[in-house]
């Protein structure tokens, strides 16, 4: 953690900005101009050094009929039954559980790579609970549902696993290129330690720099996980939070996360996009944020958004000044 602090006075800052969600309304036939770096991440899929999975919900027919035009090769590879629904999901728990396992134990791949989020990942974890920590690690990558799979991989196996964009999101062109580039730089082990600029001071104060491990992801998931053998743990880690929805969902789960205490012990929360629609979201925010006794910083950089910059969980962090008066979030990524 020395090592990081001494490390982030020194690197150069990267510009971040915002993020928004991936329902099918925004799905772009054309595929527009698809990013070097997604390319590349492609070519791993291709290849086989990356796992795409299919954990909570099925793709839209339109979406998979351009993904099969435009990408065979990631379609191709997908672990999961083409074709197939199970109610909101794309099998049944087995079949699904079965999918990821495979994945997991994949010789050939390092990475696991969610195809989308939506429902059912959690109803995975009874099945994970059974089964042994996989001999070598993966990098998981996902965000939105998949976040009850990257609390249970990391609290659990102790992995470090990655908050950021599923596989699908390539076939969207107005995503961020940058949410591809920096997932490549993570998995191919090109960068060390990643910088975010910007974050805004919401409550509390800062005396000096805030380090700990991250932790969060999406706070409905966050909400479920409580009182399971998954629950978040927040002791000593800087919990990064997202969520989009209805505004009285979203306060509803913002309010359960305060009065359950699931936060206690964090040394800092961040407030990725809290997308609510025509809603006015900053009196949830405040009213969140009232009386938690640590710093809380909001970002628009994390979340359900055409920007949407991953963080490692249980990567070692510190928050601290950036040179335009706001606050910056290092991390490690090896």
């Amino acid at each position: 953690m020395e090592k990081l602090l001494k490390l982030s006075k020194t690197l150069p800052v990267l510009a971040i900005v915002f993020l928004y969600g991936c329902e099918a309304n925004n799905f772009d036939s054309s595929i527009a101009n698809t990013p070097s770096r997604a390319d590349l991440l492609i070519k791993g899929i291709a290849e086989g050094k990356i796992s795409v999975v299919a954990p909570a919900t099925w793709i839209e027919e339109n979406e998979s009929r351009v993904i099969q035009k435009k990408y065979p090769n990631l379609w191709n590879k997908v672990h999961f039954q083409h074709g197939v629904k199970y109610a909101y999901m794309s099998n049944t728990d087995e079949q699904r559980f079965n999918f990821l396992k495979q994945a997991f134990d994949n010789e050939s791949s390092s990475v696991v790579w969610a195809l989308r989020g939506g429902y059912g990942a959690a109803r995975l974890i009874p099945y994970l609970l059974k089964i042994p920590k996989p001999t070598a690690h993966k990098w998981l990558i996902g965000y939105s549902d998949i976040t009850a799979l990257h609390l249970f991989v990391s609290q659990k196996w102790g992995w470090k696993s990655i908050h950021g964009a599923v596989a699908k999101d390539i076939t969207y062109s107005k995503k961020d290129p940058k949410n591809f580039k920096y997932l490549d730089e993570i998995v191919s082990g090109a960068s060390k330690s990643i910088t975010y600029q910007g974050f805004k001071l919401l409550s509390g104060k800062v005396m000096q720099p805030i380090a700990g491990k991250l932790t969060g992801g999406n706070t409905a998931l966050i909400s479920t996980s409580v009182g399971t053998p998954w629950q978040l743990n927040a002791k000593g880690k800087i919990v990064i939070i997202e969520e989009s929805g209805h505004g009285d969902r979203i306060d509803r789960v913002l309010q359960h996360l305060k009065h359950s205490k699931i936060l206690e012990g964090a040394v800092a929360v961040v407030i990725g996009d809290i997308i609510v629609g025509d809603v006015d979201v900053n009196p949830i925010i405040n009213d969140f944020v009232k009386d938690l006794p640590v710093p809380v910083f909001k970002t628009d950089s994390f979340g359900h958004g055409d920007k949407n910059y991953p963080w490692i969980y249980n990567a070692d962090a510190v928050i601290e000044p950036d040179a335009m008066g706001n606050y910056q979030l290092t991390f490690q990524t090896q």
